[in-house]
């Protein structure tokens, strides 16, 4: 016997202690599809189900090494530029993270910055669904603060 559950659209917000990089991750769904979409699954089932990939040791320490790795631009903080570079990321059914494309520019260093934080990170746990790991894509803003 199965139970139907809902899922809508998962938002994480993660801030780096030394206030340096932000990253949000929104599940790649529409709104739209978000509210018609449902998933069977049985209360005793054996199989793991994680919609969205997760960084092993979770979301500080996914903060803490995307802000160790971040480095600042030297002309871009010389002038005081600051905001947001959001990237459409592929976490790999082994859970490598891979941009796919810049969905917000900063500038060109920034965002050359930005995608080398990213792609620099440990794997990720994958996505599941009943125990099989698939491909995810995820919105990740990686904020530039002075």
């Amino acid at each position: 016997m199965s139970q139907s559950r809902k899922f809508l659209v998962i938002l994480f917000t993660l801030v780096s202690s030394a206030a340096s990089a932000q990253l949000i991750a929104l599940a790649d769904v529409a709104p739209s599809d978000a509210q018609h979409r449902t998933l069977d699954v049985a209360p005793s089932e054996a199989y793991a189900t994680r919609l969205l990939p997760e960084y092993p040791g979770g979301t500080q320490l996914l903060a803490d090494a995307l802000a160790a790795r971040l480095e600042y631009p030297a002309l871009e903080e010389a002038n005081g530029i600051e905001g947001t570079v959001v990237l459409r990321v592929e976490i790999s059914e082994a859970g490598r993270p891979r941009v796919v494309e810049i969905l917000e520019s900063l500038t060109p260093a920034c965002d050359a910055a930005a995608v080398s934080a990213v792609e620099g990170l440990a794997d990720f746990l994958p996505a599941r669904l009943e125990g099989r790991a698939f491909a995810r894509r995820v919105r990740v803003g990686v904020r530039f603060v002075l």
